[in-house]
């Protein structure tokens, strides 16, 4: 018999958590009732909220203390003798009691709760009390219980029955399969009350593939249980039924074989053979086999256990990663199981392989959970779609061993047994590829070692980790690492593209100039370093969640040379500005109350009419920065993964909206999902551009590698380079450059380049291919898309924006025309007045220019660098152009300019940077670009920031506008974007009209940047000539 529990309960809720003492176990009846499975959040139990976190999404019914559920069972005659296990798939600590008797404790956040109740389930009715308690873990939890992820909800979730058996029960089956031997080794653990005759044992099992629907995909599909319970409610009523993109086919039915079993034992090991045409699996050709055991006796069937598994292998070899002996690359994230209609974690199926389905879709394979464990639903999925799944200890903190002052026993026993029982509920689950012992440990290395070693022995089919950026500055490798997850192997040995300000050195996302060069390898295994450098021991201060935390180094800490492969973590991290349309999405248990208050502040500030621009020109910019950090990492011979920090937005730990999709794993717009496989998947076009900022006519060479781990070869191998032409801005006027932007892309060259075949995995070269870069007449944009074709297979496409300036122009700059005048008079450069060298510069500048339509600003023009001189000219009524130094600029005025989106969130990092007495973060999000402006007519750009603004904006110090009441409402031509906390009004290029002039400022010194870069001498140059234009004159204060 197996009665399902899920229903309707006698509930209460026990926030004093007096229940114990009141002896409510004792009670037959409670006055409310929920309906399990649920949360008393999700079932609006309790108080409602009026909290409004900013730091994640507020739980609207929060509670946490006792909860107590009452049920009435009735044990039939014909169960006598039997014994019965009632089980709850997954809660919190939980007690249970029947007819007011204690029936045992259970406190896994993993693993079921299954109690043996036979003791007392006699026939007829019974009284069963459950009461779950969400407060004072052994250890906290984790994202297992965080506000940050999915909440430290209180419930009972998943399957929730009564099961009775005979004598006899099934208390562990672990599946161990043999790739070699090509079967299975079916280990059972049995537990039975006396000697037992006649008994056998049978297995039968399926070979079972996930197909695709033609035409469907998981993106867009809608799991019933991941909407918020009203919905659910209300497509049950409709009878709305799931129209599933998938279906799970039979592909064989192995027969059933019968052991006979001599002397029953406690333990029993039985080898089941799968057959020479076997099936193996990995993430190509996920086969899963579903096996039932059954104990047997006459004809009867005394208990039963099914479970899933593969025919693979994991792993490693030095630097690689290996599933059933072919390399692997991991393209992972993180997860924390944010659910925010629910808040908390699905426990079926279909909404998993929505979860996997979509991600793999964008090109991963590979999901890394921070402290936190996924249901059996989860790891079934993942099979079925070919994910490497990462499990990880609830833990996140300091591990001591025994004897020091700080070791806490009973909380490392408890994650060693929450390890094993881990490992023992999912661990047959072929997609189960690695365990971590925690985040971000610190404490006692060997100890971490020992816990590992323990898990390693217990079980052996999966590879193992210390943790996931254990010792942050001075990590190590231990003895039992299979792989390595971390950022760095010392201070300035990096292997991730970005990094918070409390945690720098920066990495070149955020400090080098864009272009498709970099890799790791050199920081991953310096040739320079034998391993002989060494750390002094003491105390140091590191980000320990949303907060700081001091913790010991350990003395003689050597440099790390890594013998196992290495993933780097959490990497990416580019913030996007907030969707304020998202907001009516959340109908749910979770509500963005940071959200909201984020839009009231933007709107205090005069800037909520810019949300939607910035999100857009944020996002872009987010985009390209992942795509120059995934680049990276797979161009890295010596990585064997990355995983992102999310896909998807974070929305907790401070608001980290650092996904290219949503909270609701919905795409954000910023890249589509097929550019965003260009280099995020299991084949990318990996060609060397040192600058995406070019000048027409040179010639190029570029080295181009291929990541390629497809199980078909590749034959007739040919790589193209074509170059598209997509705006261009010539020397006429702005007629001309909008003509050409309304045309389709236009194909300019075509270079190729003949290859060798493709076979094997890995990182490979295709050869050097040499690029001659199309003339250009002022300055243009295009797409530089290289193609890889071969016979019987689909194309494999990379493409870049590349921008291109005119060639061999002579650029005259403002110290060249400063020594020209002072030769010239021979006087001292200091003594040399301002407007004669403006004169003399703007003179050179125009003999080139062939503008000639364009009417002339009958004013008199000064262009200077001298803040004192511009408003002194301004006055007089001129028109100025002022460029400001960035060593003049006040430091509680202006920023320093950055190229990329912030990392994570400010508020966070604002804080723990303040907390370490370390530099605070500059948290701004990019460029807004009035691309319209007159200002801009001879420098194409787009709305949002793009390479050839990197040298612009480094070199610039953005003024903050609303500093003051006479600037504050200016309309920047060019903004910064500010974050959601500040706000502020950041200009680096804007007009300001005073007194009888008018003023162009361009917050970066282009007089000294132009001679050394050909784009900061092109928007120089369309400043000019704007400022020299009626243009600038007629248009009113912006």
């Amino acid at each position: 018999m197996k009665l399902n529990l899920s229903g309707t309960w006698q509930f209460a809720l026990d926030g004093e958590k007096a229940g114990i003492r009141q002896e409510f176990f004792k009670k037959t009846s409670f006055e409310d009732t929920i309906d399990l499975p649920t949360t008393t959040a999700e079932a609006k139990k309790g108080e409602r909220g009026t909290e409004r976190s900013v730091g994640y999404l507020t739980e609207t019914y929060h509670f946490e203390g006792y909860a107590w559920y009452l049920q009435t069972i009735e044990i039939p005659e014909a169960e006598r003798g039997k014994r019965f296990f009632f089980s709850m798939e997954r809660t919190r600590k939980s007690t249970v009691w029947v007819d007011g008797v204690p029936a045992g404790h259970f406190d896994s956040f993993y693993a079921a709760h299954r109690y043996e109740l036979s003791k007392w389930l006699t026939p007829g009715m019974h009284t069963l009390v459950v009461m779950t308690d969400n407060t004072d873990y052994i250890s906290k939890g984790g994202h297992m219980t965080s506000p940050d992820t999915q909440t430290n909800w209180n419930g009972i979730l998943g399957e929730i029955f009564l099961e009775s058996v005979e004598d006899i029960a099934i208390d562990q089956m672990g599946l161990y399969p043999s790739r070699k031997e090509k079967d299975v080794e079916i280990r059972l653990q049995l537990s039975h009350g006396s000697a037992l005759d006649g008994i056998r044992v049978s297995a039968g099992c399926r070979l079972t593939k996930l197909r695709m629907k033609e035409g469907r995909d998981f993106e867009h599909f809608e799991p019933l249980y991941t909407q918020a319970v009203e919905t659910r409610r209300e497509w049950i009523a409709q009878g709305k039924g799931q129209d599933l993109p998938y279906r799970i086919e039979t592909l064989e039915d192995l027969p059933e074989k019968i052991y006979e079993v001599s002397a029953l034992d406690t333990r029993l090991t039985l080898r089941y053979p799968l057959g020479e045409q076997a099936r193996e699996w990995d993430e190509y050709d996920p086969c899963v086999y579903e096996l039932t055991v059954r104990i047997l006796r006459g004809g009867s069937v005394l208990c039963e256990r099914t479970s899933h598994f593969g025919l693979r292998e994991f792993t490693h070899n030095e630097l690689k990663l290996y599933c059933n002996d072919k390399e692997i690359f991991l393209r992972g994230t993180h997860d924390g199981m944010s659910f925010p209609l629910t808040g908390y974690a699905p426990m079926d199926l279909d909404s998993w392989l929505r979860v996997y389905g979509t991600s793999k879709e964008y090109g991963l394979n590979h999901y890394r959970y921070h402290t936190c464990c996924p249901p059996k639903a989860a790891f079934l999925a993942a099979s079925y779609l070919g994910i490497y799944v990462q499990a990880e200890l609830a833990f996140w903190g300091s591990i001591y061993e025994a004897g020091d002052e700080n070791y806490d026993r009973e909380q490392q026993e408890f994650l060693l047994q929450e390890g094993i029982r881990a490992l023992d509920a999912f661990g047959d689950l072929p997609s189960y590829f690695g365990m971590s012992m925690g985040n971000e440990l610190w404490g006692s290395k060997a100890e971490i070692n020992r816990i590992m070693g323990v898990l390693k022995a217990h079980d052996d089919r999966h590879l193992y980790t210390q943790g996931s950026n254990n010792h942050q500055f001075v990590p190590s490798v231990l003895p039992n690492d299979d792989f390595f997850s971390g950022v760095r192997f010392s201070t300035h040995r990096l292997f991730r593209g970005s990094y918070a300000m409390c945690d720098a050195p920066l990495g070149f996302v955020q400090t080098q100039r864009p272009g498709a060069y970099w890799d790791y390898d050199e920081m991953i295994s310096p040739a320079g370093i034998t391993g002989s450098e060494s750390s002094k021991g003491g105390t140091i201060q590191i980000q320990y969640g949303t907060g700081i935390k001091e913790v010991e180094v350990g003395e003689g800490e050597q440099e790390v040379i890594p013998h196992v492969p290495v993933v780097s973590h959490e990497i990416g991290q580019y913030e996007f500005t907030p969707d304020f349309h998202e907001i009516e999405r959340y109908t749910g248990v979770l509500q963005p109350e940071n959200m909201k208050i984020f839009r009231e502040r933007m709107e205090e500030k005069g800037l909520l009419g810019y949300a939607d621009e910035y999100f857009r020109a944020s996002g872009k910019l987010a985009a390209a920065c992942y795509k120059l950090e995934l680049e990276a990492a797979l161009r890295s011979a010596n990585l064997s993964g990355f995983q992102l920090l999310d896909i998807k937005d974070f929305p907790g730990q401070g608001t980290a909206l650092v996904g290219i999709m949503n909270a609701f794993q919905i795409n954000k717009g910023a890249i589509a999902r097929t550019d965003w496989r260009m280099f995020c998947s299991d084949t990318v076009l990996l060609p060397t551009l040192n600058s995406f900022v070019m000048r027409g006519g040179d010639c190029i060479r570029s080295e181009v590698k291929l990541r390629y781990y497809r199980p078909e070869k590749r034959t007739n191998v040919q790589l193209s380079a074509v170059w598209y032409l997509k705006k261009q801005a010539s020397a006429g006027s702005a007629d001309q450059k909008k003509q050409a932007n309304n045309t389709e892309l236009q194909k300019i060259a075509v270079q190729t380049l003949d290859c060798a075949a493709i076979s094997g995995r890995g990182l490979l070269t295709l050869g050097t291919i040499e690029l001659r870069v199309p003339d250009c007449e002022n300055n243009a944009a295009y797409i530089l898309r290289f193609s890889l074709t071969s016979d019987n297979a689909d194309d494999i496409v990379n493409e870049y924006d590349v921008f291109i300036y005119e060639g061999n122009r002579h650029i005259i700059n403002k110290e060249t025309v400063y020594n020209e005048i002072t030769n010239e008079e021979t006087v001292n450069k200091k003594t040399v007045n301002e407007e004669t060298v403006n004169k003399k510069t703007e003179n050179k500048h125009t003999a080139d220019q062939n503008n000639v339509n364009e009417k002339t600003n009958p004013n008199p023009v000064c262009i200077t660098s001298d803040t004192d001189t511009a408003l002194a000219e301004c006055g007089k009524g001129a028109s100025v152009l002022l460029f400001v130094k960035p060593d003049s600029a006040l430091p509680d005025s202006r920023l320093k300019g950055e190229y990329c989106t912030d990392f994570w969130c400010y508020p966070m990092f604002r804080s723990i940077s303040e907390g370490a007495g370390k530099p605070v973060p500059v948290g701004t999000m990019g460029l807004l670009i009035d691309t319209d402006h007159p200002a801009l007519a001879g420098f194409v750009c787009e709305e949002h920031t793009t390479a050839q603004w990197y040298q612009i904006v480094m070199h610039s110090r953005p003024r903050i506008l609303d500093s003051t009441e006479e600037t504050k409402d200016i309309k920047p031509i060019v903004r910064m974007m500010d974050n959601f906390e500040r706000n502020h009004n950041l200009g680096l290029i804007y007009e300001v009209e005073r007194e009888n002039g008018k003023m162009l400022v361009c917050e970066a010194d282009l007089l000294t940047l132009r001679s050394e870069y050909p784009e900061a001498d092109c928007l120089y140059r369309s400043l000019v000539d704007y400022v020299q234009s009626e243009k600038f004159l007629r248009r009113g204060k912006q």
